[in-house]
Formats: structure tokens, sequence, C-alpha cells
């Protein structure tokens, strides 16, 4: 009986200690999902801090956008007269220049714009041609002549010459226009040609005007950005939606029209 109980007793502690490692196995077990779960918990709450924080950054880029789009672009209202008010304040003080324009005076149209390319009497454009502020004590309405800077050239104010392409305007006694004086009345300057008394041209316009009826002017004008001329037109825009009429027809550029060149 002895031995059969030690027997016994050796089965029963080793049965014991199969158990105990079951139980130690199965804690394991146990532990391994909980450990697998706070990895998955770790891995969300980062994307959700990623997600959260590009929100942020999309969120801060559109509140820039929108106050400086505000700040460039003044909203307008219209009061009982029907006037555009700035949320903006008063108007800025106007960019006026001394400009030269080609007028024909019987449709009163700007024909051919005057630009950097054009071309001056004198035989140089009127890019050459930089603008001259009258001198101190000159009256009120003087305005700005345009010498040439070319060196040897005397051209004292340009004289603009219609031009298209590689074609341009000669004078009535069919010599070219940098043939004749600088100065007014632009004789010819040529040894044969004894009947030019000034330059002058039979050439008629595309408004069916002749070049005679047709002046040079020097005016001022409000110097004016594309997006300035754009965020004036919107502004019409709004004044005619909120009900205050049709959109007047203005010249938002022109001020006074002065010196008469030709």
């Amino acid at each position: 009986q002895a031995p059969t109980n030690s027997s016994s007793d050796k089965h029963g502690s080793n049965n014991n200690n199969n158990n105990k490692e079951e139980e130690h196995d199965d804690a394991e077990e146990r532990k391994k999902p909980a450990e697998d779960d706070d990895d998955v918990i770790e891995v969300s709450t980062d994307d959700a801090l990623k997600q959260q924080q590009q929100q942020q950054r999309k969120d801060a880029a559109a509140a820039t956008s929108t106050s400086s789009t505000s700040a460039d672009i003044p909203v307008h209202a219209v009061d009982a007269s029907g006037q555009a008010i700035s949320a903006a304040g008063p108007p800025k003080k106007a960019r006026v220049a001394d400009m030269i324009v080609w007028r024909c005076t019987l449709c009163d149209k700007e024909c051919v714009p005057v630009r950097d390319q054009s071309w001056c009497l004198c035989g140089h454009r009127f890019n050459r041609h930089p603008p001259l502020a009258p001198r101190p004590g000159a009256p009120s309405d003087a305005v700005s002549t345009f010498p040439c800077s070319i060196k040897k050239c005397d051209c004292a104010n340009f004289f603009f010459i219609v031009a298209q392409g590689s074609w341009r305007l000669r004078c009535a006694c069919k010599h070219k226009a940098q043939e004749h004086d600088t100065s007014p009345p632009h004789v010819c300057k040529r040894a044969k040609c004894k009947n030019c008394t000034g330059f002058t041209s039979p050439w008629v316009c595309n408004c069916d005007h002749k070049w005679t009826d047709h002046k040079q002017l020097t005016i001022k004008r409000e110097r004016k950005t594309l997006f300035e001329m754009m965020a004036t037109a919107n502004d019409l825009d709004n004044v005619v939606a909120r009900g205050a009429g049709s959109k007047p027809t203005i010249d938002v550029f022109e001020t006074t029209a002065a010196s008469e060149e030709q």
C-alpha cells in the first residue's frame, strides 16, 4: 500500500503541475487579446490625432485666405440714396499722371491707343520719351511734356505717328515722318521739298474720319492696376444687384483734358 500511495501522490502532483501549466497558458492567452486591443487603440488614436492636426491646418489656411481676401476687396453696401458705401473707409488718393491720347474730334474716340512702342515723328518710340513735369510756378492746369531722351535728338515733345507693323504714316509731301523738323509745324527737312508747310496726311482712320480730324492731347488720367479695375467693375455690379438702378456710365480714368499738341 505504501508504494501504491507514493505512486498515486506522484500522479496527483503531476496532474497538479499540468493544471497549473494549463492555467498559466490560459492566462497568457487571455493577456494577448488585451495587448492586441491596446495596440489597436493606440494606432487609432494616432490616426485621429493626425486627422485632427490636418483639419486644423486646413482651417487655419482657409481663415488666412478669407482675411486677406476681405482686406484686398472692400465690401460695399448701398445707402438710402443708392450710393455705394465702402466698408474699408474712404477711397485712397487717386494716382493721377499725365498721359498722351490720340482722339478723333468728330466721334470723340481714342481711335489708336498710344503705347510704349508707339512711334514719334523724331523716329524714336514713346518709351524713350519720359514725362517732364511742369516747372515750379506753372499754372495748376499745366501738364507734362514728353521730350526724347536719345542723345543728339532735339525732339522737345512726343508727336504721335500712326503705324502698324512695318508701315508708318507719311506726310502728304510723300516723305517719311522722321525727315521732318521735330519742332512745330514740322516742316520737311529735305532740300528738294519746297511745298511742305508742315506735317499732314490724307490718311483716313478706321473711324472714317481724316487724319486732320484727330488731335493729340495730353490729359491727366488716373493710373489703376488690373486688380483695381476689376474691383471697380465688381463694385458697380454690386450696386446694380442691390437695387440702386442701372450701372452708371462713367470714365474712371480721365479727369481733365489739357494741352493740345496737333
